[in-house]
């Protein structure tokens, strides 16, 4: 009997962990949602491993044959340290693929949802059998503009991550209309709404816009934070009719990513005149970042944004709470 109360005592303490870690980073979700049965082969499925924090599911776009772009929260934990690429999963459907290295720009606040921009390098390429990249839309984003959104967020009350990509219509709103939040940057940013909502695991979904005529899709952002009517910005679902989800402008950032992860910049874009869906980088040995010649040090390198050169992160733990209960488990032991 003194055993069983034991082990309900640790479980219980470890609930608490994960919780007290988790209430920090709560993601976001596609809710009432349809699955995208595999059309939309370019939408990464983000999955991080952390000792402190056991876990974080995010979303992604690939947007090279080795780059997935997403948000820069999605490559930091619970406990507010970065995640090690090596600790990093990267699924298109079924295909898995590790992580190289991260990348962020030298503009964002850890905490923040400001130039909430993040990249992925991953370490082998994706072959176009498994994944056609998706370009960055250059064009204007005149409001109202549909479009739709695809992420691996949790589907339902029943904490269970989809099969494959589930895709919402949503409509790109006016900047007035974003204004209700008051940090919100009309230069990097844009915000739209729909009937299904963000939460739980869609945190870097990439947001659609189409050409139905020419067959084609464009990426014009990625979910970073939504906002509900009381103004109070989140990276957790609300059900709120008034809700706004709030998207980093993919345009604003293709230079940056072009001359942070030494792509092409041509090979990422379009304005939908004659071009295709996606296209592999021009060159991909001289795509990948030369970590091995020194040129990059640590698991995560900050990107200057305006000159492209590079240093290392440095991480740092503000959550002390998870680590005194997890030192409290390590004592039940």
């Amino acid at each position: 009997m003194f055993i069983l109360l034991q082990l309900f005592a640790l479980f219980a303490i470890l609930g608490l962990a994960l919780a007290a870690a988790a209430s920090g980073n709560d993601n976001m979700r596609v809710y009432n949602g349809n699955s995208s049965n595999g059309k939309y082969s370019f939408v990464a499925n983000i999955e991080s491993i952390d000792p402190m924090y056991m876990g974080k599911n995010c979303t992604g776009a690939l947007i090279s044959d080795h780059l997935v772009l997403t948000t820069a929260n999605c490559l930091m934990s619970g406990g507010h340290t970065w995640f090690n690429p090596q600790l990093m999963s990267v699924m298109f459907g079924k295909d898995k693929y590790k992580a190289h290295q991260a990348l962020i720009s030298d503009k964002y606040t850890q905490g923040s949802f400001a130039h909430n921009i993040g990249l992925i390098v991953l370490s082998s390429s994706v072959p176009s059998s498994v994944a056609q990249p998706v370009k960055i839309y250059l064009g204007n984003l005149n409001a109202p503009m549909d479009a739709f959104v695809a992420g691996y967020g949790i589907t339902s009350d029943k904490m269970k991550y989809p099969d494959s990509a589930q895709i919402a219509s949503m409509s790109i709103l006016d900047k007035q209309k974003c204004l209700m939040y008051p940090q919100f940057d009309s230069t990097t940013e844009f915000c739209a709404s729909g009937k299904s909502s963000l939460c739980m695991g869609d945190e870097g979904a990439p947001l659609l816009v189409s050409n139905p005529k020419a067959h084609l899709v464009a990426l014009a952002g990625i979910a970073s934070y939504v906002v509900d009517s009381n103004k109070n910005a989140a990276k957790v679902c609300s059900h709120d009719d008034d809700q706004l989800a709030y998207f980093e402008m993919c345009s604003s950032w293709a230079q940056w990513i072009s001359r942070a992860s030494l792509v092409d910049y041509s090979s990422i874009v379009t304005n939908f005149a004659a071009d295709g869906i996606a296209s592999e980088s021009d060159d991909y040995s001289q795509a990948v970042l030369n970590v091995d010649g020194g040129a990059v040090e640590g698991p995560l390198t900050v990107i200057n944004t305006e000159s492209g050169s590079s240093k290392p992160a440095h991480c740092s733990i503000t959550n002390p709470a998870s680590l005194l209960i997890a030192f409290y488990i390590l004592l039940a032991f």
